[in-house]
């Protein structure tokens, strides 16, 4: 069965130099390219799964919403954990 995960490393694999994220600063434009995100997933999701992370293991994300956010939760999704997304502005 295919799931998100797998849909975007198709994705990634087809347009691996093409911008997936773009994230505007103060200063500049930060751009993170497909493959290059993908790459950040595969880390993440490796460094979960050495940690003990596995398929339905809770995983929170706590961070700011940015390219980093969203390669922790393709990560997490590659394992088949289920990501938990916390408000950083909650007090």
């Amino acid at each position: 069965m295919t799931n998100l995960f797998d849909t975007f490393a198709a994705v990634a694999a087809t347009f691996a130099t093409r911008p997936a994220v773009v994230v505007c600063g103060r200063a500049a434009a930060d751009t993170i390219a497909y493959g290059e995100l993908r790459n950040l997933a595969e880390r993440t999701a490796g460094l979960l799964a050495s940690a003990g992370a596995r398929h339905g293991t809770r995983c929170a994300i706590l961070a700011d919403n940015d390219a980093r956010w969203l390669a922790a939760y393709l990560g997490i999704l590659r394992l088949g954990a289920v990501a938990v997304p916390l408000d950083t502005a909650y007090r």
